[in-house]
């Protein structure tokens, strides 16, 4: 039997390359998130800094502009300051308005496909913020011998009602690790839909 590959997570720490996703445990499903959104972790990034930089640059009288892909960049759009700005402030007005599910499933249905997709990963930006902050901050905390533990919720845009999981510093940077790893083999699973699109 062949021996299982290892990931070196820092120093001499190791892991075996099938420790993630945590099968048949409480964990699996939020595993697999992490390690999809650590996969597009420079992507995400850019998303979340998109919305600052079109309000900075609108207020300054600057062009700018973001190029936004989706399934495998089969999808994309470039966005103006403009238009992002207008995209999150009219849909949130309407989201505000009308809290019933069914109401707002059916408006972003209805509009422009990658408008509907930016906006959602727009709306969850604050999200994305958190997370890839408790990613640095697991590291510090696991390396100056801090205790450290994360909740991960689920964004029910993408995966409805879902249980929430804690993780200590050493499971992230382990997770992260793995994802890294699977990037650099080019194991890239895609970012998820939005739950409206597959209704």
């Amino acid at each position: 039997m062949s021996e299982v590959p290892t990931i070196t997570v820092y120093g001499s720490h190791t892991i075996p390359l099938n420790k993630y996703p945590r099968k048949d445990t409480e964990h699996q499903k939020t595993d697999i998130m992490i390690i999809i959104f650590l996969m597009h972790e420079e992507y995400l990034k850019n998303i979340i800094k998109s919305h600052e930089n079109a309000l900075s640059y609108f207020n300054n009288c600057l062009e700018y502009f973001f190029p936004f892909y989706f399934e495998n960049k089969k999808n994309n759009k470039t966005y103006s300051a403009q238009e992002i700005i207008q995209l999150v402030n009219q849909t949130d007005s309407f989201m505000k308005l009308n809290r019933h599910f069914e109401i707002q499933k059916r408006f972003l249905q209805r509009m422009h496909h990658l408008d509907a997709v930016f906006y959602v990963y727009l709306k969850n930006r604050f999200f994305f913020s958190s997370f890839f902050q408790a990613i640095v901050d697991a590291k510090n905390a696991y390396f100056q011998c801090r205790e450290f533990f994360y909740t991960f919720s689920p964004p029910s845009d993408f995966y409805g009602r879902m249980s929430a999981q804690q993780y200590s510093a050493l499971d992230l940077m382990e997770i992260n690790a793995y994802a890294q790893q699977l990037v650099k083999m080019r194991i890239i699973k895609e970012l998820p839909k939005p739950l409206f699109l597959d209704n």
